[in-house]
């Protein structure tokens, strides 16, 4: 259990809510649910842990395991066994052999305020499980990506989520329900099945424990059962562990816990930096080495003698300067640039990916970031169902902060929000932070963006180099650097027009894209175009009644708390006499914070006026309720034909085209009706369901019959209405 070896601990043995000071753990104790049982597992991240995936599989089995599949009689033993352990030992109602509990503490910035002390308020670490039999490797959880595995490939943490109160807890029971673990439990796997980077869940375990919970915060509480998930990672480290040291400033009167002590960032940054980018601590401390070797060379007294940098002594001590920062000169400041940049590349790469397969995360904050580059947290996400920008899957995000449109920014914010609290200790890296955010980050997710984009329209642009490169002579092959240039030139144009003909139509994302994979465009004539953009338009884009609910509930969000004269006038006051603004407000006003909270305003009574125009717009097809067909028809129609000449002038022929998008575009994704139907089945007791829905999901690149049976991919009447909260 390195984390909890090598991080300081809250000396404080009890668990109540507090604050904890100086440490990055606190030891905890799961509290126990009556009548633990399985609602679901995985076998495959359970083999992470060392447990062989045929034997998990009879233990909750899946609809794939034939019944008539030759098992062994120790097989079914060890499966027996492990049927009467897991959920005793996997809802901490029992304490495995060699396991520490114990909850992270960490700090946030929410909703772009800093809130302080968080902490693993209903998650509770186990330890860590090092599988021998080598199991998936880190690799394969980032496999869509060419980022390095800089972690060890046997090394994993296990935690449960839902399992009691914690110090971190504040006035919450430290408890999940079953709906909310169930979405986590099937999102985990999915995103991982994707490709996409991700934290991962072992199990699903319910109980006859229940607490109180306001779902969608109406006042109205019922009964639900508590529930846990165990989680699997590298690390759970997040951008906000790195946080508890954060003093009060003008931005924000909260500070973290740890404000008065940097010493567990200290801890904290050797640990990350020593267990999880491993191969750039190493290189800084070689570095540092030969650095001695050198000096040592020139010394006199070693005149003439051949010095191999590994025989000269380097001093291990922390080097601390009275501010509590590193010295510059010390492993831990050259290690600091690379670690930071490969953080920085990791979340823009993974960003790309969200965006390219139309999935939001409804809390991108600071607490919710993991320094590894993992998707974390999974509460109020959602794959978008109808394309749309600005689309919102929290209910209480009612600014639109965490918008689709929004998650790269946001991404990017909360970069710069580690960068400062990295320069509590790195004071004299400020100029570099800041400017490997501004440099690296845009332009790693752009490339990533249009790599996971081009290979959902077929182009093999991953291959070819960019206009730039080519422009200098990169390629020696002069014939092939003009075909990559067609190939690039086609996808940009390609992507315009179609993601245009998506803004305009607000077609569904992921069936779409999967109608476009299986669509011959070689030898199809204008008829052949027509009818596939009829099939679009006719079943799987907008109606005008969703959109209009989609509007309206968007209105309901933006509610400026002043008129746009006020907003106006202490604008113009704010620029001419910041002074003045004193005797406006009770208490200190800072005038920056001032003009950004009426910014934000005035921009809230724009988004209300276009919100009102767009809902304007609609009421022509009150009239003729064919006409958006009509309309989205020939638009599809225009882009599709667009889409065929782009290919064609590339020289992108139909089988290699159609072979890498239907490795990227999925058939499956869990929007949120198949989620609530598998939810509403489990609730009843029965996780049939459930079962078949994760293992569904673990194939999401394939075509399946049951889809047709048991859910269905285009949504229901209600679709519009599906939001869920952080409750959820």
């Amino acid at each position: 259990n390195k984390a909890l070896r090598r991080l300081p601990i809250d000396t404080e043995q009890q668990n109540f809510t507090r604050q904890v000071a100086s440490a990055c753990f606190s030891r905890v104790v799961p509290t126990p649910v009556k009548e633990p049982s399985l609602v679901a597992l995985s076998p495959v991240a359970l083999e992470l842990l060392g447990l062989p995936r045929r034997v998990t599989s009879l233990v909750a089995p899946m609809s794939t395991i034939d019944s008539d599949q030759h098992f062994s009689q120790e097989e079914r033993a060890e499966a027996a066994t492990l049927a009467s352990e897991i959920p005793r030992y996997l809802s901490g109602n029992e304490i495995m052999p060699g396991s520490e509990t114990a909850s992270h503490c960490y700090c946030g910035h929410q909703f772009g305020g800093f809130a302080g002390q968080l902490g693993d308020g209903a998650a509770i670490y186990l330890g860590e499980v090092v599988n021998n039999e080598g199991g998936i490797s880190a690799a394969a959880t980032r496999k869509a990506t060419s980022l390095p595995n800089t972690a060890s490939n046997s090394r994993w943490e296990l935690q449960l989520k839902g399992a009691g109160p914690t110090p971190f807890s504040r006035s919450a029971d430290g408890r999940k329900v079953l709906r909310s673990s169930l979405r986590e439990f099937a999102c985990s796997e999915m995103m991982f099945a994707l490709g996409i980077p991700t934290t991962r869940a072992a199990t699903l375990i319910t109980s006859e424990s229940t607490v109180r919970r306001d779902p969608l915060y109406t006042g109205r509480e019922i009964d639900e059962k508590c529930t846990v998930v165990s989680r699997i990672a590298e690390s759970f480290i997040r951008f906000g562990s790195f946080e508890i040291c954060k003093e009060a400033d003008d931005e924000a009167s909260r500070e973290g816990p740890s404000a008065d002590d940097p010493a567990p960032l200290h801890h904290l940054f050797e640990y990350v930096a020593e267990e999880l980018f491993t191969p750039i601590a190493t290189t800084a401390k070689q570095a540092l080495q030969e650095r001695a070797a050198a000096l040592a060379a020139n010394d006199p007294a070693n005149k003439g003698k051949l010095l191999a940098p590994e025989t000269v002594p380097v001093s291990t001590q922390r080097e601390i300067t009275a501010s509590g920062a590193f010295t510059e000169a010390s492993w831990q400041s050259h290690a600091a640039i690379e670690i930071f940049a490969d953080i920085v590349r990791r979340t823009a790469t993974l960003v790309a990916q969200w965006q390219a397969v139309g999935w939001c995360h409804g809390v991108l904050n600071t607490d919710n970031m993991s320094i590894i580059g993992l998707t974390i947290d999974y509460g109020p996400y959602a794959f978008m169902t109808h394309f749309d920008e600005e689309f919102v899957c929290n209910l209480s995000d009612h600014s639109g902060r965490y918008s689709y449109k929004n998650q790269p920014a946001m991404c990017r914010w909360n970069l710069t929000k580690l960068a400062e609290a990295w320069e509590i200790i790195f004071p004299h890296h400020k100029a570099k932070f800041d400017e490997i955010i501004a440099v690296t980050y845009d332009a790693v997710y752009q490339l990533h963006y249009d790599k996971f984009m081009a290979a959902k329209l077929g182009f093999p642009v991953s291959s070819a180099p960019t206009s730039a490169q080519a422009e200098k002579g990169d390629d020696n092959d002069a014939s092939s650097a003009g075909n990559d240039k067609k190939i690039e030139e086609g996808y940009k144009a390609s992507l315009e027009a179609v993601i245009g003909a998506f803004k305009d139509t607000g077609a569904d994302w992921t069936t779409t894209w999967r109608i476009l994979s299986k669509m011959p465009l070689d030898t199809a004539t204008d008829e052949d175009i027509v009818v596939v953009a009829s099939t679009i338009a006719n079943e799987h884009c907008c109606s005008p009644v969703d959109r209009q609910t989609v509007l309206r509930r968007r209105m309901s969000h933006l509610r400026p708390n002043m008129s746009k004269e006020q907003i106006q006038q202490l604008m113009h006051l704010a620029s001419t006499n910041p002074s003045a603004l004193q005797h406006l407000f009770t208490g200190s006003v800072e005038p920056e914070a001032l003009k950004q909270f009426l910014a934000e305003q005035l921009q809230m009574w724009e988004d209300l006026g276009r919100v009102h125009l767009q809902i304007g717009q609609l009421k022509k097809y009150a009239e003729n309720p064919n006409l958006k067909k009509e309309e989205d028809q020939k638009v599809w129609s225009a882009a599709l034909t667009k889409y065929k000449e782009y290919l064609a002038a590339a020289g992108v022929s139909d089988a290699p085209r159609m072979r890498l998008q239907l490795s990227v575009n999925p058939a499956f994704v869990l929007y949120p009706w198949i989620l609530q139907s598998a939810i509403e089945k489990a609730e009843t007791g029965s996780y049939s369901l459930v079962r078949n829905m994760v293992d569904r999901s673990m194939a999401p690149f394939d075509d399946d019959p049951r889809d047709e049976v048991m859910w269905s991919m285009a949504p229901p009447e209600d679709a519009a209405n599906f939001c869920v909260s952080c409750s959820s």
